[in-house]
């Protein structure tokens, strides 16, 4: 099971000065992000993805359970995983720090 809890360390004093509307962008950027790059074969783990919306932050989560070993980049497909290039590609985009 992969889960990102948006609240987390590193996150946390960046994002408790966001107002709810760029917490909801910034969720919904990394649940697009790590969906898109989740390898396709029978949709399963694509399809594992969901948002769970908490009053203290979201959580961006998949309970499938070899979402772990796609996400070490064990598919030719995403050979990187999921979860490093999407935040990668946020902090280019100066959305995270």
């Amino acid at each position: 099971m992969i889960k990102i809890n948006v609240v987390g360390n590193k996150l946390k004093p960046f994002l408790q000065r966001l107002e709810k509307k760029q917490l909801s962008e910034l969720t919904n950027d990394i649940f697009l992000g790590v969906k898109r790059r989740t390898p396709f074969k029978t949709g399963n783990a694509r399809r594992g993805w969901r948002i769970l919306r908490r009053n203290l932050g979201n959580i961006v989560q998949n309970r499938v359970n070899y979402i772990t070993f796609l996400d070490k980049g064990s598919s030719k497909q995403a050979p990187e995983g999921m979860t490093k290039p999407t935040f990668e590609r946020l902090r280019a985009r100066n959305k995270i720090k």
